[in-house]
């Protein structure tokens, strides 16, 4: 239900708002956000690399540092984010 939850909020731009920058944006998609882990599971899939799905475990790694960046927030001027 998390991942809907996220996902619904990309969708609308809530994580980090414009106003925080295209820095900040961009920083969050390339390293936290649903949208990029997807497109670069699509991009395998399309080249036909699928047989090393299951040692990708960054991906999960992935998922429970956008997790813990929604509840914890971020103090970092690249990536502001309260919790």
């Amino acid at each position: 239900m998390r991942l809907v939850v996220v996902l619904f909020a990309q969708a609308r731009e809530l994580p980090v708002p414009r106003t925080a920058g295209a820095e900040a944006q961009e920083l969050y998609a390339q390293n936290y956000g649903l949208d990029g882990l997807w497109r670069w599971f699509e991009d395998m899939h399309r080249q036909g690399r699928t047989e090393s799905w299951p040692h990708r475990t960054w991906a999960w790694r992935r998922i429970l540092a956008l997790f813990t960046l929604i509840y914890s927030g971020s103090d970092a001027p690249q990536l502001p984010m309260t919790a």
